[in-house]
């Protein structure tokens, strides 16, 4: 029987994994789970509609060498069958890749390790015009031209996404700059929200600190913990394939126990009702919030139960 090598064509294929149902909101989420992987401590995410507009995402992780800078931009960079490390929020090797081109035509990553800075550029424009997957190098002239060099290189190490010709943020809109700030206010609830247990921190865990544009991305706690008519209840240990899932039931206050300020951090009147069910956590990263998996409806009696639950990566 006689085989074919079949390369899928780059321009038509990258096109098409543009359209994979990311907001922006969840591409930078998806970026932001890298540089927790990489262990950041301070991740901060920049954006400007000015003159060349751009958004990135700067980290201070253990950053990548030239040929692990390489591998990490191929896509379908690791196996989704390898056992991961235990704080690695990975899975298939393509998040950095299909998040960043989901928003833009060029993306661009720079790192820095042990001394060394590599950077290496996917452009959509050029891959289109060459019809091949053609991945550009970056010299060092061209790196120091880039935006937030100067503070990526007064680290020890880090890594720096920048996201450039965002053809989708500007699409339809009279002004990318109206644009960008009423996204970026979604980015700026949707992180709180999923990443709130790195932002806030918890018992034998670094805090994580995360910035949008310079100003730090407030936790949000989505079972008012700190809520004194908070009730939580008992915690259950399940053994799946051997590895722990933790599941801990609260029961929100009632709205007569909730000010003004406590009710809106709970979501509101509507919210409570909507926001209720379970939150699935996957290394402390929240992944799924609001639903009974279809095991009862969403309803008045219910919704002050929330249902954390902890699986492992």
């Amino acid at each position: 029987m006689e085989e074919l090598i079949l390369y899928p064509n780059a321009h038509t294929l990258l096109n098409s994994i543009r359209s994979l149902g990311y907001s922006l909101e969840t591409a930078i989420a998806d970026l932001i789970d890298n540089s927790i992987s990489a262990r950041a401590k301070k991740i901060s995410v920049r954006y400007s509609p000015n003159d060349d507009p751009y958004v990135a995402i700067l980290d201070d992780g253990s950053g990548m060498r030239p040929e692990e800078l390489t591998a990490a931009m191929r896509h379908g960079s690791k196996d989704p069958c390898d056992v991961r490390a235990a704080n690695d929020l990975g899975r298939f090797g393509l998040g950095l890749k299909t998040a960043s081109l989901s928003q833009c035509r060029k993306l661009t990553v720079v790192s820095l390790k042990d001394g060394t800075l590599s950077g290496r550029c996917w452009n959509l424009d050029l891959i289109a015009k060459r019809e091949d997957w053609v991945l550009c190098v970056l010299s060092s002239r061209e790196m120091e031209q880039l935006p937030l060099m100067d503070n990526l290189l007064r680290q020890e190490s880090g890594t720096l996404v920048l996201w450039q010709h965002l053809d989708r943020l500007e699409a339809g809109e009279r002004s990318i700059n109206i644009a960008l700030g009423e996204k970026m206010d979604l980015v700026r609830e949707h992180l709180r929200l999923v990443f709130h247990r790195y932002i806030g921190g918890e018992h034998g865990f670094e805090r994580i600190e995360i910035l949008l544009n310079e100003n730090p991305v407030a936790t949000y706690d989505p079972f008012l913990t700190w809520h004194p008519a908070t009730q939580p209840l008992q915690e259950e240990r399940l053994k799946i394939q051997g590895n722990d899932v933790l599941i801990k039931p609260y029961i929100l206050p009632h709205i007569s126990k909730l000010s003004p300020n406590e009710l809106r951090q709970a979501g509101g009147e509507e919210g409570l009702r909507r926001y209720q069910g379970f939150y699935i956590y996957r290394n402390r990263r929240l992944i799924i919030w609001g639903t009974w998996f279809r095991l009862t409806r969403q309803q008045e009696l219910s919704k002050l139960a929330r249902v954390r639950v902890d699986i492992p990566n």
